[in-house]
């Protein structure tokens, strides 16, 4: 803005190399000006990003630690009233459950019918366990097997994973976006390609070939190991 301040002070403004510097100088403001924005849109969304994981995981934490108090309060009433209190935060409101659905204190008792086909019941008979007596008999012990109908409590709901950040290309030391000033380096084989003046402790652009900081070491040890042989 200085250099422009300057044109318009002491140049003919009527003269076209005076324009032409002006409006060469304005594009390049705006230039900047789009890039500071979408970098700034950039840091923002990252950092959006990352307070979404850590609402996440903090939401989880405290479930868990909920989840291990319950279970050191292992009764009934504890569970209810920790269920009653989940499904009130997080859960379905009464009035979006089903019509058909009953509060459990006015639900029947569960009843169980197992049906067996033939062949599966004379298997599942008692088995007998013959034993010898005084009087040289034989008596026949029945072993009835015993049925145990093990209830477990409905699983937790998992939280909700955190929308993952679109996907977009990478480039320079600190894996960030191709936004500002940015040089390519001289080596083919690169793995990064462009990096931006401000990682590389660029000001202008590099005169002649320029290489990135690992890639200049490469070829000093290359260098190293070609004087060793002569």
């Amino acid at each position: 803005m200085n250099q422009l301040d300057h044109i318009l002070k002491d140049s003919d403004l009527n003269d076209p190399q005076v324009l032409a510097k002006i409006v060469s100088i304005r594009n390049l403001a705006s230039k900047y000006s789009k890039e500071i924005v979408a970098e700034s849109q950039h840091l923002k969304d990252k950092l959006d990003n990352h307070q979404d994981y850590l609402n996440s995981d903090s939401l989880c934490m405290e479930r868990l630690k909920q989840l291990k108090i319950n279970e050191q309060n292992n009764t009934r009433a504890s569970f209810e009233q920790f269920k009653k209190q989940f499904l009130k935060e997080h859960g379905l409101k009464r009035g979006d459950l089903h019509p058909n659905t009953l509060p459990v204190e006015n639900r029947d008792a569960i009843k169980i019918h197992i049906s067996l086909p033939k062949q599966n019941r004379k298997s599942i008979n008692a088995t007998k366990t013959k034993r010898k007596v005084q009087n040289g008999k034989q008596k026949s012990k029945v072993v009835k097997p015993s049925k145990k109908i093990i209830i477990t409590p409905p699983a937790l709901p998992s939280p909700i994973p955190a929308p993952s950040p679109p996907a977009e290309d990478v480039y320079c030391l600190c894996r960030g976006p191709g936004l500002g000033k940015m040089v390519a380096c001289d080596n083919p084989g690169c793995k990064y390609e462009w990096f931006h003046y401000k990682c590389v402790n660029l000001t202008r652009a590099p005169e002649g070939k320029w290489f990135c900081p690992e890639c200049s070491v490469v070829r000093l040890r290359k260098k190293k190991r070609r004087g060793k042989r002569w």
